[in-house]
């Protein structure tokens, strides 16, 4: 006797232990915790009403990157989903070698400390909004806002160069376009 495909119901919990080490940041841990909202059921082309995620993530040399995700893929049983991705990041040292790639670097015994480093803190958001326009076919909108404080260490290469963007600041970027999803099931 087959079994009848069965649509969760309620809410759905999912936990992902993040662990990774790399040369440049020493080793990373955290998690990413998520919650699915199916309400009474759902179709194969909705894979869920609702859910929400949190990313907590560390690593043992200067950097974190933590985030929230929001998604709702069929806003009042309408075909329109709209999701927000944002998070802050935090660099206490990120790299700044110079601008271009022929940049002269200086031999590890003549390089000061923080010569090549910024400290960096960056809090971000992107909504994305998806309007069906035809089976396949949506009408895409996105906008990422991103604030940056930079911190320039006196003496280093960003302090001497002082290019563009060197006091940080606000990024407001707009995206419209098309989409053509092929996949015959999220």
């Amino acid at each position: 006797e087959a079994l009848e495909d069965e649509s969760p119901i309620g809410w759905d919990f999912a936990f992902l232990p993040i662990l990774n080490f790399t040369s440049d940041r020493g080793t990373g841990y955290g998690a990413y915790v998520a919650n699915y909202y199916h309400g009474d059921g759902h179709s194969p082309s909705q894979p869920y009403k609702a859910s929400i995620g949190v990313q907590f993530y560390q690593a043992t040399k200067d950097y974190s990157f933590h985030k929230l995700l929001l998604d709702f893929p069929n806003i009042f049983d309408t075909g329109v989903r709209l999701d927000v991705f944002s998070g802050y990041q935090i660099w206490d040292s990120a790299w700044y070698f110079g601008i271009g790639d022929a940049t002269p670097r200086l031999l590890p015994e003549n390089t000061p400390e923080h010569f090549y480093e910024v400290n960096l803190r960056s809090l971000w958001m992107i909504p994305t909004l998806r309007v069906p326009l035809a089976p396949k076919w949506q009408l895409y909108w996105g906008n990422t806002v991103r604030n940056t404080e930079v911190k320039v260490y006196p003496g280093s290469r960003l302090d001497l160069e002082q290019p563009v963007g060197v006091n940080g600041g606000l990024f407001i970027s707009s995206a419209l376009g098309v989409m053509v999803d092929t996949r015959n099931k999220e």
